[in-house]
């Protein structure tokens, strides 16, 4: 991208050059006074001069270009003729430092000693000087047809937003210039996609031929046009074309903004976007949150979006894919919009745009690479004869989707999203195969990329592969679809066997808790569930502690099998009194039960109980009341002042194989007539007294959580206590 800091040096030296003459003047307290010089004043020199004033090489100095000065009509101001100056690398950083300083509009008028500039400072794509031989006014011409490029250049990446130092409205940042929207940080963008079409006037006769073919039902020539269209990243289509193809998509064709804004508003209780990130739901991969050439803000509203989708489709339990795809909506269009996309896509048939379970996902990835044997002929036993093993191979085929939605460079994954918009997920499967194909032959191309597949991983090589691919993106497309006898009938025919054969083996291992997991796979966030919309709908009602966004945070930490459950308030202080007793004969025969405390000072904070308080009545072995008793799924939390969970310490410790916990690491629940507390060992996590209106929360060796609001001692305002268990 052009910043200022090329900008100031590279526009006066076109300016000057197109003139071929520049003059300066001594008179630093006007800045003003620059003479424009005419171009019949110019000084004769002989072609051979100019050539080699132009062509000249020291291999003791950079090369560079001086221009002659011209005489003024005003003799009172005298020229300066251009100094031979060699210029540090360093003065041409890409960065926007000179911003505010080096304004669009006062360009030429910065009082400098001289213009002298190395030839790397312009870029060939930018300027091409003229070629040794040509005549003057052939190089004055060709000269003037690069600035006229440039400024063209210019215009796309200062907007006049930009120039009138005006603000945008996410946190003051700057607009940019069409097609992208605010929230795309442009240095980010590269070069080549600022400038590979300079005219996009074919575009629109385009779009309507789109628009033509689905409204007339004509579903495989739409299909023909974007996959053979030459839109590059700037194309002002984008925005609307995925709009309308998100709408084509979609069974509500309202995409008004009003659903979006007073759904943030009930979640957050404000529009305004914050600076802090927002939790992410469980069903994204925290791993894998490519945000591509987004601003700060551009991934807390990436963010915000995916919240609101999680709260209007509360049966997604994986979709990995969904942050990546909302990120690149953000780049062309605004916030609700992309939601409103979004939620189209998720929304539509089935799966055919975004995976929305553990089972699904995997019986894709498994589709891709059973497609794959069959389709790349001899790429599995090419690979083996390298080293690589199927346990490798199984690997890089479990994040085949990364390859594209994450290293692939950025104009390619525009495109496919042109295609994707329109034909669903089988684009990306096509390009997949496509990549998989390209990086096998480059395998067997080049030696030390096979000698390194054993040690480093084909998962690793794949995605350098991507990143590193120097095909165009049309070529790329060309070739996914390209590949003979892959067709959608064939890809929903392995994908349901795959479903079939995972389930068989989920059933055979008695492995009902646990959705679509196969022995392959091991347990990861995504297994955490969400509330559904009665679940939703119940708390918000009944409850007067949890906000829409706290319900969402606790939800996302449930064990999944209790996420599907409809809550019920068994127990509040506002309707049942503050009695320990009373809580007693509400609560002590629901398991599991979600405890919540709201301090006086609004602190709120709670826990997860796996087992029922009747469990305090029961005798040991040995005829003697439990004094503690509960399991290892309980945990702790609090909501405010800020957001956290601390889980039993024995869960680490069993994953890593240490040592037997002590029993001051096992006391979970503990009650009698005159208190109730949870988590022990050297303090209590929370404790209440026979009143439920005073309490205390400490360090305690059970769950290692640090004191859960901000003063150890607190005063109750409220206490709930639901029951998520189908019992009534």
């Amino acid at each position: 991208m052009l910043t200022y800091d090329l900008i100031i040096n590279v526009y006066p030296a076109a300016f000057a050059a197109s003139r071929a003459t520049v003059c300066r003047h001594h008179d630093d307290s006007s800045p003003h006074n620059i003479h424009r010089p005419r171009l019949n004043s110019i000084k004769k020199q002989s072609s051979a001069n100019i050539n080699r004033n132009h062509h000249l090489r020291n291999s003791q100095r950079q090369k560079v270009y001086n221009y002659t000065a011209d005489t003024c009509d005003n003799p009172e101001l005298q020229d300066i003729p251009l100094q031979d100056l060699s210029i540090s690398n360093e003065d041409y950083q890409c960065n926007n430092n000179y911003e505010d300083t080096y304004n669009i509009n006062n360009l030429k008028v910065i009082t400098r000693e001289g213009v002298s500039l190395p030839v790397h400072v312009f870029p060939q794509s930018f300027i091409q000087w003229p070629i040794e031989g040509s005549t003057k006014s052939r190089r004055i011409a060709e000269i003037k047809k690069q600035v006229k490029l440039l400024g063209k250049i210019i215009k796309m990446t200062v907007s006049p937003v930009h120039q009138n130092g005006a603000e945008g409205a996410y946190g003051g940042s700057p607009s940019n210039p069409p097609p992208f929207s605010q929230l795309v940080e442009m240095s980010h963008i590269p070069a080549a996609g600022l400038t590979a079409a300079v005219d996009d006037s074919t575009q629109v006769a385009k779009w309507e031929d789109i628009s033509g073919h689905l409204q007339a039902a004509r579903l495989k020539e739409a299909k023909t046009v974007i996959r053979d269209a030459e839109w590059s990243m700037s194309s002002i289509q984008r925005e609307s074309l995925w709009r309308n193809l998100c709408i084509y998509q979609s069974t509500d064709k309202d995409f008004s903004d009003f659903y979006y804004w007073d759904t943030v508003k009930q979640i957050y209780g404000t529009t305004e976007l914050s600076d802090c990130h927002i939790q992410l739901p469980a069903f994204i991969d925290a791993k894998h949150c490519e945000k591509r050439s987004l601003s700060q803000c551009g991934a807390i509203a990436c963010e915000r979006i995916i919240s609101v989708i999680t709260y209007s489709n509360p049966t997604i339990t994986y979709a990995p894919s969904v942050y990546t795809i909302t990120s690149m909506l953000l780049h062309y269009m605004e916030e609700h919009d992309a939601y409103n996309c979004m939620n189209a896509l998720v929304s539509g048939a089935q799966n055919k745009f975004v995976t929305q379970t553990k089972l699904c996902n995997e019986a894709t990835w498994r589709a891709t690479m059973m497609l794959a044997k069959k389709h790349i002929r001899g790429s599995f036993s090419t690979l083996g004869k390298f080293g690589v093993t199927t346990v490798q191979l199984e690997e890089a085929f479990q994040k085949w989707s990364y390859w594209i939605l994450e290293y692939l460079p950025l104009p390619h994954l525009v495109r496919i999203l042109d295609c994707f918009l329109l034909e669903g997920s089988k684009v990306l499967m096509r390009v997949s195969l496509a990549i998989f194909q390209m990086f096998v032959k480059a395998v067997t191309r080049d030696s030390s990329m096979a000698a390194s597949l054993p040690s480093r991983g084909v998962s690793e090589a794949i995605n350098r592969f991507c990143q590193g691919l120097q095909m165009s993106p049309n070529k790329l497309l060309k070739t996914a679809f390209g590949i003979r006898g892959f067709s959608k009938t064939e890809i929903n025919k392995v994908t349901v066997q795959m479903e079939m054969m995972l389930k068989s083996q989920r059933n055979a291992l008695g492995d009902v808790g646990t959705e679509g997991m196969s022995p392959s796979m091991g347990r990861s966030s995504s297994l955490e569930g969400l509330p559904t919309s009665e679940s939703q709908a119940n708390i918000q009602m009944m409850s007067h502690t949890l906000t829409i966004k706290e319900l969402l945070t606790v939800w996302s930490w449930l064990p999944v099998r209790m996420t599907m459950t409809q809550p019920e308030l068994v127990y509040t202080t506002e309707e049942h009194g503050c009695s320990l007793t009373t809580f007693f004969l509400r609560c002590q025969k629901f398991a599991p039960t979600l405890l919540l405390v709201r301090t006086t000072k609004d602190y709120v904070f709670g826990a997860y109980l796996s087992s029922p308080w009747a469990t305090r009545n029961k005798q040991d072995e040995f005829g003697n009341r439990q004094t503690y008793f509960g399991t290892g799924e309980s945990f702790l939390f609090s909501l405010r002042p800020q957001s956290a969970r601390y889980e039993w310490v024995g869960i680490n410790q069993q994953k890593s194989g240490g040592p037997t916990l002590e029993h001051s690491a096992e006391l979970f629940m503990h009650a009698d007539n005159t208190m109730l507390s949870i988590g022990g060992g050297g303090g209590q996590g929370i404790q209440l007294d026979e009143e439920l209106r005073f309490g205390k929360t400490e360090w305690c060796q059970t769950f290692n959580n640090p004191p859960l609001c901000p003063e150890s001692d607190f005063e109750v305002k409220v206490i709930e206590v639901y029951s998520l268990s189908n019992e009534s």
